[in-house]
């Protein structure tokens, strides 16, 4: 790979970045996306933000149903709608399980 070649890969990487960095300062506040976009289609960068959790970890709950599967609008594109997502988020938190005390003092 020439000189150029590699400085142009490294921009278009920069730029990649830049642009990843970008999407995941917009849903910093949840309800301040809520207010601003009632439901817009998010991408799996902003969706593992959103959640909190991985990437790994959206795509289990999705195989396990309990996550919603992503529109699919390309080869190489998928979106989830942002009230899908925020539905899926409070049906995880209410069907947690309580996490039972540890210790010689739960007894």
């Amino acid at each position: 790979m020439t000189k150029q070649a590699e400085a142009a890969a490294r921009r278009a990487r920069n730029a990649r970045v830049r642009k990843n960095r970008a999407a995941l300062k917009l849903v910093h506040n949840r309800d301040e996306i809520a207010a601003s976009f009632p439901d817009r289609m998010l991408t799996l960068a902003e969706v593992t933000v959103l959640v909190g959790v991985s990437y790994k970890t959206i795509n289990k709950l999705v195989g396990e149903r309990r996550f919603p599967a992503p529109t699919i609008l390309g080869p190489r594109a998928q979106r989830w709608w942002h009230s899908e997502v925020v539905k899926a988020v409070d049906k995880l938190r209410a069907d947690r399980k309580p996490v039972p005390p540890e210790g010689p003092r739960a007894a």
